[in-house]
């Protein structure tokens, strides 16, 4: 019972976090008259909370040699929903904005990633890549769930207090946190087994030890990169995270800016919550039937996604939106997870811990410069229509790297360290 307490705490969790960058879009335009500044620094602040969260990936493997994983997560629920307090209660300039968020998004990184290698204790390795892929889907979820509860609160109680109450749920996260623990025999077997092997280096700083697990950790880079497509699938994945920021931040603005009212753009964000989530189950479907390849996780899926964001620039029949957009969230939680999800079983054992960590950072540079840059181009265009044409772009480009990937599909799993 205990193993799936601590899924669906994770799942919860999940929810919160990623539906937080798409309710941020709901309060958007509002914040920019508030504050008196632009759009590129308000989505820059947006971003930045969801970029830290995946940018910290390596310092929160290092804390996790001096804390549990209970206790990060635990932390950060808390630093996450206080974040959005502060801006509720404090917020008269940009800066405050990016302060507050900054906090949110740190809080969000240490309450996700310890929460996820907990699960490693609770299920066997066979069954781990069902587990994650299971948890996956739930990231469109709360892309659903979250912009009309914003939406609700703003209505109802204004910008700030509906910030307040947004930190509010995200105090769950804390509570949540109490179930990422391990279990009782797994952590006296793993207490045995550290003082088996470091008894006899117990005599050397633990600085020192930290510091050539870390140097070992990023040492060697060049051999990660021999295993073949690794460079594509990075590139992917950054494009990729661009491209669902982007769009997850300015879609109430696209619906404002094509003639739907405030309550019919939200709806769009529920529509491509939904149809995200029937993606990430489709990649799946996928892996199961063995079926994933340059063609299914990217070439259809981002030619697909341009299409849409095109037609959808042109459109401004509400029902027609909401089908593009729809059928923009599954294609583009098919790419996601499929190029996620391949990116491990791309390379030797050894690599398996850093290409996580480098994942990791590929999301969040591609979030980190999503909203800036999106921002920017509607500042200078006046129009959300041209940040999605930008993303639109941004897709072919994914289809004719998809092509080059396609002229070398399989993995290389040897490189010089792969006899280590």
């Amino acid at each position: 019972m205990e193993k799936w307490i601590l899924l669906g705490t994770i799942l919860i969790r999940k929810i919160l976090f990623c539906g937080s960058v798409k309710a941020n879009g709901v309060i958007l335009a509002d914040i920019v008259n508030q504050l008196d500044t632009t759009n590129s620094l308000v989505a820059w602040a947006f971003s930045l909370q969801n970029g830290i969260a995946l940018l910290i990936s390596p310092l929160v493997m290092f804390l996790l040699n001096y804390f549990s994983e209970r206790q990060l997560c635990m932390v950060g629920g808390l630093l996450g929903g206080l974040g959005y307090i502060y801006c509720g209660l404090m917020m008269t300039s940009v800066y405050q904005l990016f302060i507050g968020l900054s906090v949110s998004g740190f809080g969000f990184g240490l309450a996700i990633l310890p929460s996820f290698v907990s699960l490693q204790y609770h299920f066997q390795p066979t069954e781990l890549p069902l587990i994650i892929s299971a948890i996956g889907t739930f990231d469109y979820i709360g892309v659903a769930i979250l912009p009309p509860v914003l939406q609700l609160f703003r209505s109802d109680y204004g910008l700030k207090n509906s910030l307040i109450l947004l930190g509010a749920l995200a105090f769950n996260v804390a509570t949540c946190g109490a179930a990422a623990r391990r279990p009782r025999n797994v952590k006296q077997t793993n207490n045995k087994q550290t003082n088996a092997v470091r008894q006899p280096d117990q005599e050397e700083p633990a600085s020192n030890r930290d510091t050539k697990g870390i140097r070992k950790l990023f040492s060697n880079l060049r051999s990660l990169f021999q295993h073949k497509n690794i460079g594509i699938l990075l590139i992917a994945e950054f494009v990729a995270f661009y491209v669902f920021a982007s769009w997850a931040i300015f879609l109430v603005s696209l619906g404002k800016t094509q003639g739907l009212t405030d309550e019919e753009s939200v709806f769009l964000s529920t529509a491509g919550g939904l149809g995200g989530f029937i993606g990430k189950c489709s990649a799946a479907v996928l892996f199961k039937f063995k079926l994933v390849n340059p063609f299914t996780a990217t070439l259809i899926p981002c030619f697909t996604t341009a299409a849409v964001f095109v037609v959808a620039t042109m459109s401004t029949d509400f029902h027609i939106l909401l089908a593009l957009i729809f059928i923009s969230g599954l294609t583009q939680g098919i790419n996601s997870s499929c190029v996620f999800s391949l990116m491990p079983g791309s390379v030797c054992p050894y690599h398996y811990r850093q290409i996580l960590i480098l994942e990791c950072l590929s999301c969040g540079l591609g979030t980190q410069f999503s909203g800036y840059v999106s921002g920017t181009i509607q500042d200078v265009t006046g129009s959300t229509i041209y940040v999605y044409l930008f993303n639109a772009m941004l897709n072919i480009l994914l289809v004719l790297l998809s092509i080059w990937w396609a002229c070398d599909p399989e993995p290389n799993l040897e490189c010089d360290k792969s006899s280590l």
